[in-house]
């Protein structure tokens, strides 16, 4: 046994204490809120910013302009991912997640302040494109540079556990959001947040960067990136070396992340409008399962993260995997036809499903590459992901819904998606108790 802990000890970075370790999650994690919290309020709010800066006769052509502003700004978050990961691979972690924090919470900031069709004409929905790509390229370097600040602080056998405490402090950037767009849509009235109230949580976003901003400048870099710094082995071009050396990896990785992006943005960004666009349940309603099901994925994250590092990352996320593909149709075939009461069972339950993955995914990401290209290579596979699969999800599931005349088709995106990641998974090794001063992911065991 001391034989065991010695070796533990080799691989983890030097401990911190209590309070400096609050520190880095904290720091991390509010980035990661901002992020979120962005792109969920711009989903719940899409039919009121279609309005104000897509306006049409027709409301599905109107809902469908928003939610195409929503997707482009994730196709650029894979050159934001290469431009900041080269940065957070050559100059540190913690700077490049100070700027980019600034970025996200600024553009953010400033949707709050644009001016709508009526006053602008085009020039509206330009700028207001503009914003969500200096989003979607900002939130391009924020999780990959979060997770892997964090892992690289954590000690080895408590690696999952502090990743997924992350994690589940992130949601309260969402859960935020949700929370206070039902406030202002149950207390407004939908009239008053379709014609300015939508613009208060954009404008929540400036303050809250701030606080970001200070609390990660008040931590150190992190412990692994300053030995590989000291030791002259920084990658001369992140870029080259993690196309070069992580190929594999970064596909597996892209593979693993589609079933965290794809139920994210279909719970969070999809339902709420396609809840209330279809009369089912009224604004304030349709939120307050949103928030009940960001509550459930919360507290389930840390009990699935701590899971993973004590059975392993691949058989708890596999579990997550088969709940999608065995439960996600009826699951919407329910929300299609019930009550409020059906629907929050139904988000309760996608909710636990969400939780487990989400407990689990990042840390498995982030450990399947080296130090030297560790924020470029898990950018590029993640953000691919959300290109690919996330900021497309609302739209192919209205798209899906208004082809087919079924409420219930967008979980067959769902599925798909869950299929991906399981193959991804079952073709990845397993990464848990792996060294981050070594390659991970591409041995079984910590005493390999």
């Amino acid at each position: 046994m001391p034989c065991e802990n010695n070796t533990t000890a080799s691989l983890s970075p030097p401990a911190l204490d209590a309070p400096s370790m609050r520190r880095v999650i904290f720091g991390a994690a509010i980035g990661q809120g901002v992020e979120w919290y962005d792109y969920a309020i711009y989903g719940y709010l899409a039919g009121s910013i279609g309005a104000a800066f897509f306006p049409s006769d027709n409301r599905s052509v109107t809902v469908l302009a928003a939610y195409a502003a929503f997707a482009v700004s994730f196709f650029i978050r894979p050159l934001g991912g290469v431009l900041f990961g080269y940065i957070g691979d050559r100059i540190g972690r913690r700077n490049t997640l100070a700027v980019v924090i600034l970025l996200i919470s600024g553009s953010t900031f400033l949707i709050g302040l644009l001016p709508g069709y009526a006053v602008l004409g085009v020039a509206a929905p330009v700028l207001l494109l503009a914003m969500r790509l200096i989003q979607g390229l900002s939130a391009g370097g924020e999780l990959a540079g979060a997770v892997a600040f964090l892992a690289e602080h954590a000690p080895v056998h408590k690696r999952g556990y502090i990743v997924g405490f992350g994690e589940m402090a992130a949601n309260a950037g969402p859960l935020i959001g949700a929370s206070l767009v039902a406030l202002l849509a149950g207390s407004l009235g939908d009239t008053v947040v379709d014609d300015w109230a939508w613009r208060i949580p954009f404008l929540l976003a400036g303050p809250i960067g701030l606080v970001g901003l200070f609390l990660r400048l008040r931590v150190d870099e992190s412990p692994i990136f300053q030995e590989v710094a000291a030791a002259g082995k920084r990658a001369k071009s992140p870029l080259r070396e993690a196309v070069r050396q992580d190929r594999g990896a970064i596909v597996r990785c892209t593979g693993v992340a589609i079933t965290h992006m794809v139920p994210y943005y279909l719970i969070l960004a999809y339902l709420p409008n396609h809840l209330t666009e279809g009369g089912r349940l009224p604004a304030g309603s349709a939120y307050f399962v949103v928030a009940v099901a960001l509550v459930v994925k919360i507290a389930v994250t840390p009990f699935a993260a701590r899971s993973s590092d004590r059975f392993g990352r691949r058989p708890v996320m596999a579990l997550a995997g088969l709940g999608y593909v065995v439960l996600a149709y009826p699951v919407f075939v329910w929300i299609d036809s019930g009550g409020l009461v059906v629907v929050l069972l139904c988000q309760v339950m996608l909710g636990i499903i969400f939780g487990v993955y989400s407990g689990c995914v990042f840390t498995m990401m982030v450990e399947m590459f080296p130090t030297q290209t560790r924020f470029t290579s898990m950018a590029i596979g993640y953000n691919a992901a959300a290109a690919l699969a996330g900021g497309t999800a609302p739209f192919i599931a209205t798209w899906l819904v208004t082809a087919t005349g079924n409420g219930s088709s967008p979980a067959l995106y769902l599925i798909g998606g869950a299929v991906i990641s399981l193959i991804a998974i079952a073709v990845s090794g397993e990464t848990s108790g792996t060294s981050l001063r070594q390659t991970p992911g591409r041995t079984t065991s910590p005493q390999a």
